[in-house]
């Protein structure tokens, strides 16, 4: 295995698989931020927007992701698929925990910066942004070992140029057992770096 394993170092072949492979892992991770947040934040504060996203989000949560995968390779393209895939199952992660990030915010804290008008840009900084920070990063570290799996996993549905997914099932169709290993070893520590990664920004905040 450590044999094969710096043969794959060498490869070209193999950096790019890496790199496009993360590439839609971060792509779909950022996407899920970007529309979390900002949902999350308009249910937070709003329970009518609240009671029409829920039902959606619980949908995603309950649906097998095999299910959307099939679905998204109706829809798009092979490499959007699996950005696609990741978006959509690390969404609910990002929505939910912003959502319980707003209405957990310091009523009294609220209440009393009202009273002394306080500006609206300061009690975002220094009242909700606090709120929302531990909620923020526990999220994000599981939404990017989540977005990680689902993301190959839909690399080997999908099949793009250039993945780890669709590799490592090659390995397994020519009976590498060495380089399925490999790769597999390879994918775990790439993991393991992000999530490390997200769990020490949760503990130095």
């Amino acid at each position: 295995v450590l044999s094969r394993l710096m043969e794959l170092l060498n490869e070209e072949s193999f950096w790019k698989a890496v790199i496009y492979s993360v590439f839609r892992v971060m792509s779909g991770v950022m996407l899920s931020v970007l529309f979390g947040v900002l949902l999350g934040i308009l249910s937070g504060i709003n329970e009518t927007i609240y009671e029409l996203l829920n039902p959606a989000v619980i949908v995603i949560k309950s649906t097998p992701v095999m299910s959307f995968i099939i679905i998204a390779l109706i829809w798009f393209s092979s490499s959007v698929s699996a950005i696609f895939i990741c978006f959509l199952m690390c969404f609910p992660i990002i929505w939910t925990a912003t959502v319980e990030g707003i209405k957990n915010v310091d009523i009294k804290l609220l209440e009393m910066a009202k009273i002394y008008r306080v500006k609206t840009k300061k009690i975002i900084i220094g009242i909700y942004i606090p709120s929302l920070r531990p909620y923020f990063i526990s999220a994000i570290t599981t939404a990017v070992g989540l977005g990680w799996k689902v993301t190959v996993a839909a690399e080997v549905l999908s099949s793009p140029r250039n993945s780890i997914g669709i590799s490592g099932f090659g390995f397994t169709f020519f009976v590498d057992s060495c380089g399925y290993y490999t790769q597999f070893f390879i994918r775990r520590n790439i993991r393991f770096f992000y999530e490390e990664k997200s769990g020490h920004e949760k503990r130095v905040a």
